[in-house]
């Protein structure tokens, strides 16, 4: 091995391991001859070009690792738009409408509605309405609703003023002395027809002085528990001969017996001078009264009626009962219906003194009052022998009608120089040919044919000093005298209310706005309601003041059945005679209260389909309120069962109860302005259930033209309860019965009338509506204008029972029906509208124009122009019908839906002008809208209309031609909607 640093030839070794210095050098290929090139790197010149590709290198590099870093982030980072899949995610499906149908047949339950709405009047304002609706909205909330909420607006009512002097219609002689002859009987005089629950009046006119007359040697007391009976009436009731003194009706409540008969019955002994058989099963009776009262004799002078309020009792029992005697001669057990009281104590109850003889407290149905006092009641006097305090909630007025007093003479001018004359409204051109003067006189109007608002208005216009409205039995009891509690039609004791405003715009101190909580009410004189005083009887009272009438016989097309010569006025006959009406009202500010229960939609929740009925009434309203609350009641029921197992409608459902309609619609007005921004974008249609059976002839409807499919289609899927079709649908007996006559193949469907709660809806946002009803058949009754017990007493529960819907089979039938109309504005992805009826409108428009073009060309107007855009939209329909049916479900995207339903709600807006019809803004439809003149017709082209009356009276055309100009391009815009590409993409 060698030592360290000893150098060897070849190998290598480190400096380190060296001794020396030396240095191998090996030379190979010396004899080669090698030619290398430049090196291009080389030199200084070599050195810049490294330095620039060294920057050009790395400027790229830069850009690139931006760019790359960029890509990343927008790839990694940002979010992805979802993904939208094809196809909708709810539908209608029919197996929900046979389930729901399935649960509304249970007849208890639209029993227990009827019977429970209409125990009571329902006025709005007052505590009883109040309380119901407490008691409603306690009971929804116990269903799975999304929100079952209380809507309160303060509004000005019209009442009668119970503090003062009531209203009255008395004929009073001059000779010898003044005296009266006549006074107008809101009872009946020969007992035969008393309702102490209600008089009969008119909203908006005054309380009234009711003197019960019944010869000289009978008295009757009537008990305020709102019972409708008919004194001394023998029907459904059993006479009872006792001795040669007492004899009694008792009403066997279906229960078979014979008086005198031991067989099952209690004979009571009274001392030696009555006796009685009384059957102990618990069965109420009414002595000398159908209505659940027991009459008690006391001494040889007085008897009185006792409510028993159908408490079962045992006679000489005295379990649950408490022993009233009076005097030495009678004695009876009284149940106190499970509330405690002593006899003769007035708390709680209503004293009544007869004569100094007898007295005994009875329960007023839970009305607070003091015994003695007159606040809030009504005296009556019979025969100078009793007197006793009825609560008068419900005498009979017209609801803002104005206080006044007028006294008519034929020749003497007293307080207005005027003279009594009978007159329907659409007659006074007429009664001026006949030289018949209406200024200062007091005029009779029949009730029919149109709103007996615009009758007083017509009257006032003239100058007349007053108006009183009776019912025509030609009208009302089709010229029988076969009536009520026999027959459906109205006696003449019975007297039909209503109220007299004539622009219902909601509440008259909130024109255009909600009467919400701080919003200032106006105090100007009112002009929606009548300046002079209207009062309402029966047309037996009509009958004595036609006998009495002087001046021309009327023409025959003005008679009636009142089976007297029918007179013209002025003036009565017999010149000694004067009329005096006497009408005390008040006008008050109340609180009204909607109730609205709220199920949300799943996938459009801001789309809205609305049902609504109303809670007030003017009498118990056995069909007007009770028989649209109890379907709606249903399908409150029906629907939350539907919830409760899972569903949930596509768009979201209201069910809405009204407060104050009776008196113009005034609940529903003030919740719509309240709510007219979010309604008016998504209210999808209202279904409005105000007296839904009116007969039982045949199902009807009246409905926007956007709905009549949708009615055509929910009736045939509903079997005919009639015998005569058991086989068939509604629709089957709809189409038979109410055949279209432009359209045989077709049911006929009316417009909607102007005074429900469909009209803020229909005529003011331009939500499609619909009033389905079964009806009794026009064809027979044409001058009926709706059932005869319509807003009278006779309108209670046991009307609707015996007459109209015995087993509720109606009722449900109708709410069947409304139960898929829902369903299909609800669930159905694409809107059911059928814009093809719009032809029907404009159709019996342009034949409207044409018979007024003779003033449209007046106007300098060139009609032709809307007649080509009718044409264009009415085939533009055409191909949007078409499109619509053809588009496929499958391949569209719920957004592209969301548009194609927003452009079907947009259609029936664009024909509402807010500015409204010129001197109606509460009405904003071009097309239709009540008509001016009778809220209970319609008119086409409601602005054209006016304005041409205008241009034919003032020669002021300019609005004319501005509603015309309106209209076409409204039509316009309706043809650019439904022709938008979108309902072409996907058909």
């Amino acid at each position: 091995m060698p030592a360290k640093g000893k150098y060897i030839a070849g190998k290598q070794v480190s400096r380190w391991e060296a001794d020396t210095d030396n240095v191998d050098i090996e030379y190979k290929n010396l004899d080669t001859q090698s030619i290398a090139p430049v090196p291009f790197f080389s030199g200084r010149k070599g050195c810049l070009l490294k330095i620039l590709f060294l920057l050009v290198f790395f400027s790229a590099g830069m850009i690139l690792g931006y760019m790359i870093r960029r890509n990343i982030h927008e790839t990694l980072i940002k979010q992805k738009p979802a993904v939208e899949h094809l196809g909708i995610k709810q539908n209608y499906d029919d197996s929900l409408r046979q389930k729901i149908q399935a649960d509304l047949n249970d007849t208890a339950n639209y029993k227990d509605h009827l019977n429970e709405i209409s125990k009571q009047v329902m006025l709005s304002g007052i505590g009883t309405t109040n309380k119901f609706i407490e008691y409603l909205i306690s009971f929804w909330s116990t269903f799975p609703l999304d929100s079952v909420k209380m809507k309160q607006y303060s509004v000005l009512l019209s009442y009668r003023n119970y503090t003062s002097k009531s209203s009255s219609i008395s004929v009073l002689s001059t000779i010898p002395n003044t005296s009266v002859v006549f006074q107008a009987h809101y009872n009946h005089d020969n007992m035969s027809g008393i309702h102490p629950d209600y008089i009969p009046f008119n909203a908006y006119s005054p309380s009234g002085f009711v003197r019960v007359s019944v010869d000289h040697m009978t008295d009757m007391w009537i008990h305020p528990d709102y019972i409708p009976f008919n004194a001394y009436s023998p029907s459904g009731f059993v006479r009872v001969s006792v001795d040669h003194m007492t004899d009694m009706w008792i009403h066997p409540d279906y229960i078979p017996f014979n008086a005198y008969s031991p067989s099952g019955f209690v004979r009571v002994s009274v001392d030696h001078m009555t006796d009685m058989w009384i059957h102990p099963d618990y069965i109420p009776f009414n002595a000398y009264s159908p209505s659940g009262f027991v009459r008690v004799s006391v001494d040889h002078m007085t008897d009185m009626w006792i409510h028993p309020d159908y408490i079962p009792f045992n006679a000489y029992s005295p379990s649950g009962f408490v022993r009233v005697s009076v005097g030495h001669m009678t004695d009876m057990w009284i149940h106190p219906d499970y509330k405690p009281f002593n006899a003769y104590s007035p708390s709680g109850f209503v004293r009544v003194s007869v004569d100094h003889m007898t007295d005994m407290c009875i329960h007023p149905d839970y009305i607070p009052f003091n015994a003695y006092s007159p606040s809030g009641f009504v005296r009556v006097s019979v025969d100078h022998m009793t007197d006793m305090w009825i609560h008068p909630d419900y005498i009979p007025f017209n609801a803002y009608s104005p206080s006044g007093f007028v006294r008519v003479s034929f020749n003497t001018w007293q307080e207005a120089n005027s003279s009594m004359q009978i007159m329907d409204a659409k007659r006074f051109s007429r009664l001026k040919k006949l030289n018949v003067t209406i200024k200062k006189n007091v005029v009779l109007v029949k009730y029919g044919k149109i709103h007996p608002a615009n009758k007083v208005l017509h009257a006032q216009t003239e100058g007349a000093a007053g108006v009183i409205l009776y019912p025509d039995p030609a009208d009302y009891a089709n010229g029988q005298s076969i009536v009520y509690p026999k027959t459906w039609w109205l006696p003449g004791w019975a007297v039909p209310l209503s109220h007299v405003r004539y622009n219902l715009v909601g509440d008259p101190q909130t024109p255009g706005y909600p009467a919400i909580n701080g919003a200032p009410h106006t105090l100007a004189e009112n002009a929606d309601y009548p300046k002079i005083p209207v009062q309402p009887i029966g047309y037996d009272d009509a009958r004595y003041l036609m006998s009495q009438l002087g001046g021309q016989t009327a023409p025959d097309e003005w008679r009636g059945c009142l089976n007297v010569s029918y007179k013209t006025g002025p003036g009565f006959s017999d010149e000694s005679l004067q009329l005096e009406l006497d009408v005390n009202n008040v006008i008050e500010r109340r609180n009204i209260s909607n109730v609205i229960a709220v199920i949300d939609g799943k996938y459009e929740k801001d789309k809205f389909v609305i049902i609504g009925a109303h809670t007030d009434s003017w009498t118990k309203g056995g069909v007007d309120h009770a028989t649209g609350y109890s379907v709606i009641w249903e399908l409150a029921r029906g629907f939350s069962a539907l919830v409760r197992d899972g569903w949930r409608p596509r768009r979201t459902i209201m069910l809405a109860l009204w407060d104050a309609s009776k008196y113009g619609h005034i609940g529903s007005f003030e919740w719509v302005q309240e709510y007219e921004k979010m309604l008016g974008r998504g209210a999808v249609a209202y279904i409005n259930l105000d007296s839904v059976i009116r007969g039982n002839y045949s199902f009807h409807a009246e409905a926007n033209p956007l709905l009549y499919s949708i009615i055509k289609n929910s009736t045939q899927k509903v079997p005919c309860t009639d015998p005569d079709y058991y086989d068939k649908s509604v629709y089957d007996m709809w189409l038979e019965r109410f055949m279209d006559p432009g359209k045989p193949s077709q049911p006929k469907i009316n417009p909607l009338n102007g005074d429900s709660d469909h009209t803020p809806f229909e005529y003011y946002l331009g939500v499609p509506s619909v009033s389905p009803m079964y009806t009794f058949n026009s064809k027979i009754y044409p001058h009926l204008p709706t059932y005869p017990a319509f807003s009278t007493l006779e309108d209670d529960k046991e009307y609707v029972e015996t007459f109209l819907d015995k087993d509720t089979k109606l009722e449900q039938t109708v709410t069947k029906i409304v139960a898929d109309m829902v369903l299909l504005l609800a669930d159905s992805a694409v809107l059911p509208f059928d814009v093809q009826n719009y032809a029907q409108v404009f159709d019996r428009g342009k034949k409207y124009l044409r018979e007024n073009e003779a003033v449209i060309s007046s106007a300098n107007v060139d009609i032709n122009v809307l007649y080509s855009k009718i044409d264009l939209f009415i085939e533009a329909t055409k191909t949007f019908a078409f499109n619509v049916t053809s588009i496929n479900l499958d391949s569209l995207k719920e957004s592209d839906l969301y548009l194609i339903n927003d452009k079907l709600l947009e259609l029936p807006r664009i024909f509402i002008n807010y500015q409204g019809i010129p001197g109606y803004p509460q009405y904003r439809h071009l097309l239709l809208a009540p008509h001016a003149e009778n809220l209970w017709d319609d008119q086409i082209f409601p602005g054209i209309a006016v304005t041409i009356e205008q241009c034919q009276t003032n020669k002021e055309c300019d609005p004319l031609r501005q509603q015309i100009a309106l209209l076409i391009v409204s039509v316009h815009q309706a043809v650019e909607i439904i022709q938008d590409e979108i309902f072409i993409r996907y058909s």
